[in-house]
């Protein structure tokens, strides 16, 4: 497909000595003890600041100061390949750690770990790599961790920790349901306890709607199978191979669900067909919706709630898109569960010519889309390719303004990255931080004149990253539209 990017929309202290200082001294010595006691390394961090950044990477979790760049008193260790971090309400942070199949829990207002770290499963399942954030319904609200595993005998699962406010249940364990095969994404109805979750490498179940209304006895009450995705056996593109050596693997990596008709989206990467789902019906179905696209996956819906955007790793550069294009972006309407767009995503912006063929950002592809409140901009992270010396130094962004009809404007320059590298959105929706792993630094971009306001030095990577303010609340949360 060579489609540019105006192709046609239709497919678009006093002195002396206190007599009651040595009982002070005694009590700040106990509290003192009491705060190493609770976390693994942290020390009392009462003068919260307006908003914080909290950062982690492989070994240790930390936390800045947003508006001065101050690193924060405070530090949780034995942090291992922590993943999807994510702030609550109340200014809680809890982060999957994918290293040791645990849950951490941190007070974000004092960096003080709460409580024993929860193992993300209760069966025995492999790594927990995605975390989302339930809607609230009847006063519930869940944190669910997905569990990845492709080896032998080793289950995959979702697992619901409770958000209740209620002490008894506040973030305890209460529920766990088996999965297919491989790694997962999920996106959930607003309007009833239903989510769907997809298997990145499972022909029997590709996708499953689960009903989590008896958090104690999750259902499963539709499943996609390789025949339902239209895996006939025809020919080797209609033949469903996770081995990829007689047919093709579905690698379903991406889902999120519009408002209005419960409908999400979810994308088989491996043929570039989404998968439009019924969530809400009786017997939940699925309809294939062919693009002209393959890979990348990540999906998102536009803040409007009709409109779906999923991201697409080709057509590119080298094969048969455009020279500086790096994939595309597929949107859907969600009401008709129809395909009304495909925008080529070009590395500098819309106008880029040159070719990233011989430069660091050759490889390079679409990995993360995050909309402003208004719906009128969306900011897309990209990953390089896989290589040492590969890297990344731009923002996408796109006008959304007309969500059937995206234009892709000037791409934002940041700092280096190699592979993929962390971002967040203040709760506010006003500031985009993007971590920048070969800098030591994060790109500060604001949101509504998608320029880097600043650069901050930061000392780690950034692998996952999230903020909480005492105004804006807790940054952007996966959950139930995403």
């Amino acid at each position: 497909m060579k489609t540019r990017h105006d192709a046609s929309p239709s497919i678009r202290t006093g002195r002396g000595i206190s007599p009651q200082l040595p009982a002070l001294l005694a009590g700040l010595a106990f509290a003192f003890l009491q705060g190493c006691m609770q976390s693994d390394s942290g020390n009392d961090n009462t003068a919260t600041p307006d908003q914080t950044l909290f950062t982690a990477q492989d070994g240790s979790l930390i936390s800045y100061d947003l508006a001065t760049g101050t690193l924060l008193p405070g530090k949780i260790t034995d942090v291992k390949s922590p993943t999807d971090m994510q702030t609550l309400a109340d200014g809680t942070l809890m982060v999957n750690l994918s290293g040791s199949n645990e849950i951490l829990i941190v007070d974000g207002k004092t960096m003080l770990q709460k409580g024993p770290r929860i193992p993300s499963s209760a069966i025995g399942a492999g790594k927990p790599v995605h975390s989302y954030i339930t809607p609230e319904l009847d006063g519930r609200r869940f944190w669910m961790s997905l569990n990845d595993s492709s080896a032998a005998g080793t289950p995959n699962s979702a697992r619901f920790v409770s958000l209740d406010p209620d002490p008894a249940k506040y973030l305890k364990a209460a529920g766990e349901v088996g999965l297919g095969t491989g790694h997962h994404k999920a996106a959930f109805s607003p309007d009833k306890a239903r989510v769907v979750i997809s298997n990145i490498a499972d022909c029997k179940d590709i996708m499953s709607v689960f009903d989590y209304t008896d958090i104690g006895d999750i259902r499963n009450i539709a499943t996609l199978d390789s025949l339902g995705a239209g895996f006939d056996g025809s020919d080797k593109q209609h033949i469903c191979d996770q081995s990829k050596l007689r047919g093709i693997a579905p690698s379903p990596h991406g889902c999120a669900t519009a408002k209005g008709p419960a409908h999400a989206l979810c994308n088989m990467t491996g043929n570039g067909v989404l998968v439009a789902v019924d969530l809400d019906a009786a017997a939940p179905g699925f309809k294939l919706i062919p693009t002209q696209g393959t890979g990348a996956g990540y999906t998102a819906a536009h803040p409007g709630g009709r409109y779906v955007y999923s991201l697409q790793s080709a057509p590119r550069e080298g094969g048969t898109g455009w020279p500086c294009q790096v994939g595309q972006v597929a949107v859907a309407d969600m009401q008709a569960d129809t395909l009304v767009s495909e925008l080529p995503l070009l590395y500098a912006g819309p106008d880029c010519k040159d070719p990233l063929a011989g430069t660091p950002a050759d490889g390079s592809s679409p990995s993360h889309t995050l909309f402003s409140p208004d719906g009128a901009k969306a900011f897309i992270n990209l990953g390089s390719a896989s290589g040492a010396d590969a890297r990344v130094d731009r923002q996408l962004v796109l006008d959304v303004s007309d969500p059937a009809r995206p234009k892709q404007l000037a791409s934002i320059s940041i700092g280096s990255s190699n592979g993929s590298h962390g971002e967040t959105m203040t709760g506010d929706g006003k500031w985009i931080i993007v971590a920048n792993n070969k800098d030591a630094s994060v790109s500060i971009i604001d949101v509504a004149t998608a320029t880097v306001s600043r650069t901050m030095p930061i000392d780690n990577a950034g692998k996952t990253m999230a903020t909480f303010g005492t105004a804006e609340g807790p940054s952007h949360q996966v959950g139930p539209f995403h």
